[in-house]
């Protein structure tokens, strides 16, 4: 490689000869602005759960909104009141979570809007007091906004802030998936079905059977029913009329 005197007038060298030119050059700062840098074909802006394209030299070509993520949305629309057909609270398209409260003792919920397939939603009962069913397939509102218990009957949702029933939409409706201190509906016993111990009715009446007398024997409380397996007329049944959990006050019927 050989250097000769540069012919030109801006005072560049000219190089002969040379197959390969190595150099590094440092640029002063704010020496290239940002009106210097070619432009890209990705619009200014702001995206969400973005799609970006990197080119070799670390810029981006290309961005786009994603469909990935998702977030928690918890609305509290107004209170409802009687039977609610279609349901389609404020805030209901993109709600993860709804405050429900109610402007009367009993509300019923036949219907709600804004099922797509898999999504799910929390139904949590806002209101202190007041009790909501949720209306099994009910025939009121339109066929893509019914609710499928999954007991074939209504479910009834107790009154305070934490009580919930979980939504999740497939096969064209609404399905409860799950529960969370509401009152699953009546059970329907059909055929022969035994019970092993005793059958205590909403948690406060019960049933109970066995020989003898239960006097001074069986514990119970005001409403207790007694079936005595070896009695005969007017000692059979036993209800119990006074006295809570003790063995007196059983009266013959």
């Amino acid at each position: 490689m050989s250097i000769k005197h540069s012919t030109n007038n801006d005072g560049s060298v000219a190089i002969i000869g040379a197959t390969a030119w190595n150099a590094t050059h440092t640029i002063d700062n704010n020496t290239i602005t940002t009106a210097m840098l070619a432009t890209t074909t990705v619009a200014a802006g702001s995206y969400t759960a973005t799609n970006l394209t990197v080119g070799v030299d670390g810029r981006i070509t290309a961005a786009s909104n994603g469909s990935g993520g998702s977030s928690v949305s918890v609305i509290s629309p107004a209170g409802i009141t009687g039977t609610v057909n279609d349901w389609a609270p404020t805030g209901i398209g993109a709600a993860t979570t709804i405050l429900v409260t109610s402007s009367s003792s009993t509300v019923l919920l036949a219907g709600l809007t804004g099922g797509t397939l898999g999504r799910t939603i929390i139904l949590v009962n806002a209101d202190a007091a007041n009790q909501m069913y949720i209306r099994n397939n009910a025939s009121s509102s339109a066929a893509a906004n019914r609710i499928n218990t999954g007991y074939g009957a209504d479910v009834i949702m107790s009154g305070g802030l934490g009580n919930s029933v979980t939504l999740q939409y497939f096969n064209s409706v609404w399905n409860v998936v799950a529960i969370s201190t509401a009152t699953p509906p009546p059970v329907d016993i059909q055929g022969n079905t035994t019970i092993e111990g005793s059958l205590k009715i909403n948690g406060l009446s019960r049933i109970t059977s066995g020989a003898g007398t239960p006097l001074g024997v069986v514990y119970g409380s005001p409403g207790d029913m007694f079936l005595r397996t070896d009695g005969g007329a007017g000692t059979s049944l036993y209800i119990k009329e006074s006295g809570a959990s003790t063995t007196a006050g059983w009266v013959a019927k």
